[in-house]
């Protein structure tokens, strides 16, 4: 019962957490608001089954947030990315070595989307870059980080067409599909 109260109020929180931490003006319709809070929602899912991962907690609380303020501003605010990295590091430390070892391939994964950032600018925000060690140690956690990079990379293709087709954008917020292809292939 404690789960699915947590999850009714993940969707609300949501809401107010975009409105927070966006800069320009956030005065979503009834159908943004009711779509980010079933964002949200959806996204706490994970909790019901309880084969989640701890360090996957703060991503179910922070990621929509960060997610729909990456669709409405093309950014991922420190002030979601930053407690996630320090939560997931923290809980990753408590889960003995595989929780070491997802550290690790977060860091080496970290230090190589710096080298792509710094060769290709364009090619990755800071913001990314910010919430990747968050999903690395997550799939990690989950012995899923082949299968997320997949579903990851499958999504922001997607995402990518579909901008491309309905509005010529070239330029595709990649926190939705961080978030949803993590928690997708965590449950």
């Amino acid at each position: 019962m404690n789960l699915i109260v947590a999850v009714a109020l993940i969707g609300p929180a949501t809401v107010l957490a975009v409105a927070t931490c966006a800069i320009r003006p956030w005065t979503p319709g009834r159908i943004e608001t009711a779509a980010t809070a079933a964002l949200g929602g959806i996204s706490a899912t994970p909790l019901l089954d309880g084969h989640v991962a701890a360090t996957a907690l703060p991503l179910i609380a922070l990621g929509p947030a960060a997610a729909v303020v990456d669709i409405h501003e093309g950014r991922l605010p420190d002030v979601l990315t930053g407690p996630m990295i320090v939560a997931t590091v923290s809980l990753a430390t408590l889960s003995g070595p595989v929780g070491w070892h997802s550290i690790v391939v977060a860091t080496i994964a970290t230090l190589g989307l710096l080298v792509v950032k710094a060769i290709a600018p364009d090619v990755i925000g800071w913001g990314d870059l910010k919430l990747a060690p968050t999903i690395v140690i997550v799939l990690g956690q989950h012995a899923a980080t082949l299968p997320g990079v997949v579903c990851i990379i499958g999504l922001i293709a997607l995402t990518a067409a579909a901008m491309a087709v309905r509005t010529g954008a070239s330029s595709v917020p990649y926190g939705p599909a961080l978030l949803l292809g993590t928690l997708v292939t965590v449950t």
